[in-house]
Formats: C-alpha cells, sequence, structure tokens
C-alpha cells in the first residue's frame, strides 16, 4: 500500500507500524459511518469525541467545525 490510498495523512505511517490496529481503527470508524439512527449533529458529535480520544488535532479541528456548521454550540 502506497500513502495514497489512505484517506488521512496518520493513517500510512500507522498502518506501517501497526497494521492490526489501523485495521481495527478504520472498522470502528466504517461502523460509526454507518449508523442510520443520529442525525447529522449527533453524529459529528460522535466524530468528534473519536478524534479527541485518538488525540488528533486536524481531526478535532474538521469536526469541531461540522458539527457547528450543523447546530453544534459549545
Amino acid at each position: 500500500m502506497s500513502y495514497e490510498d489512505f484517506n488521512f495523512p496518520f493513517e500510512g505511517p500507522l498502518h506501517e507500524v501497526f497494521p492490526a490496529l489501523h485495521a481495527a481503527q478504520s472498522a470502528f470508524m466504517a461502523q460509526i459511518d454507518s449508523l442510520a439512527a443520529p442525525d447529522r449533529k449527533t453524529h459529528e458529535l460522535i466524530r468528534l469525541a473519536c478524534t479527541v480520544v485518538r488525540r488528533n488535532p486536524p481531526g478535532i479541528e474538521r469536526h469541531a467545525m461540522l458539527a457547528h456548521e450543523v447546530g453544534a454550540s459549545w
């Protein structure tokens, strides 16, 4: 796999060092994406919480912005 095969910059290095962790993390995030019940705001807040847990500053910024765009406030 090359770095172009991944959506986010952190995925290539993560996959190189911890391929099983990367696969598990991708499966977990795919399950969140497939949830039909939450509205868009709840979906973005869940993603925001996941990126906080992952300590991913670009993801935190992105999902905070997206959550705010769909009506979240804090």
